[in-house]
């Protein structure tokens, strides 16, 4: 960013910074004011094919709807600074080329006990439009849960204990990916 290049950075782009929303905010802010290209590197998209080895056909259409559960190790604004890029990698990558924009946002919804806070969302393209939906449960010991799901197909994350925690296995009941 001081040398005035585009900007790679991994996910949440506000890490390293005492608090990470404001941190990953003034990065964006920084090079939207310079004209910047600004990347932010995501693992999730990469689980798409084990996806669709669970689920023969789940992308034979465009999918409407996205639903997803994670269990981040963050707190308030830094949890969704902390979350929200998994998702919306995966909504790019669904939507195919283009530009891609989350619209249509209902404000974080809390369940009574404060541990799940509920997201709800369009991803819109200039022709497609996605419902989503992302839930994130607070507190939660690793490994924490996660799941996706496509239209009126789910998988969840597996992460048996002797794979590194980075591997983006897929699981649907007994089928592994």
């Amino acid at each position: 960013l001081a040398a005035r290049r585009r900007v790679l950075c991994e996910k949440p782009g506000g890490w390293g910074v005492a608090g990470p929303a404001r941190g990953g905010g003034e990065i964006v802010e920084a090079c939207a004011a310079q004209g910047l290209v600004l990347h932010e590197n995501c693992q999730w998209p990469r689980a798409l094919p084990a996806f669709e080895a669970l689920h023969p056909g789940a992308f034979a259409s465009e999918p409407v709807r996205f639903a997803m559960r994670m269990s981040p190790g963050d707190r308030g604004a830094d949890m969704l600074v902390d979350a929200l890029p998994h998702p919306i990698s995966v909504l790019q990558a669904l939507a195919g080329a283009g530009e891609g924009r989350v619209c249509d946002i209902r404000f974080p919804m809390r369940s009574p006990d404060g541990h799940l806070v509920t997201l709800e969302f369009a991803f819109a393209t200039q022709t497609r439009r996605i419902a989503c939906r992302v839930e994130l449960v607070a507190g939660t010991p690793p490994p924490r849960e996660l799941w996706l799901a496509i239209d009126a197909t789910r998988a969840r994350r597996d992460i048996p204990t002797a794979r590194a925690a980075s591997d983006l296995s897929l699981a649907d009941q007994d089928r592994r990916r």
